[in-house]
């Protein structure tokens, strides 16, 4: 069976269970599945997160990677890639929502157009994806996401879906906190 592409996720002990769920629901969803979701859990979480967590844990595209201490949202990006087999990778955070054709639109872009990372606009709400509050719009040419890159980050993190072995060769996530999407897509 050929391989496409992996999910990976952290989730910690202050993210929502809600939000939680919500967020792999929209990964099990798309048009185009992903071989594997990876859910890096970092570090101990209460019993409500874990109670939903745990509830994946029967799924066959779902591997759960519990990590006994919390390393930081890098980290365990950077743990969940390293375990992956597939040639591509798609990164969530544990309180984001999909497009239901995400994974194949981008899928589509990475294998037709001459690119390593893809991503995309989001619409950020605040307790309610039917509420969108603003679309986060990002540079869409080299040019314009070099020019950007110089002082904010040019790619919204939660959308990209990048080629493992660039991933690598830039040396993937540091042990970075708060800067270790913008320290990354400067690399690559």
């Amino acid at each position: 069976m050929k391989k496409h592409f992996s999910v990976v996720m952290s989730v910690y002990r202050l993210d929502n269970p809600g939000h939680f769920k919500q967020a792999i629901d929209s990964v099990l969803n798309q048009t185009f599945l992903p071989d594997m979701i990876i859910v890096v859990i970092d570090g101990p979480i209460n019993s409500n997160l874990d109670g939903v967590v745990s509830s994946y844990e029967e799924n066959p595209v779902v591997r759960l990677e519990r990590l006994p201490e919390n390393i930081g949202l890098g980290a365990a990006r950077h743990h969940a890639i390293l375990s992956t087999d597939t040639p591509i990778i798609a990164v969530m955070d544990s309180d984001d929502i999909c497009a239901p054709n995400r994974f194949e639109r981008q899928m589509s872009a990475i294998n037709t157009m001459d690119v390593d990372v893809v991503g995309a606009f989001i619409a950020e709400f605040s307790h309610s994806p039917d509420t969108q509050e603003r679309v986060r719009e990002v540079p869409l040419t080299c040019e314009q996401i070099i020019k950007r890159g110089r002082f904010f980050s040019p790619i919204n993190h939660v959308t990209i879906m990048f080629r493992k072995d660039s991933y690598l060769r830039a040396g993937g996530y540091k042990g970075l906190r708060k800067v270790e999407d913008y320290d990354l897509f400067h690399r690559m």
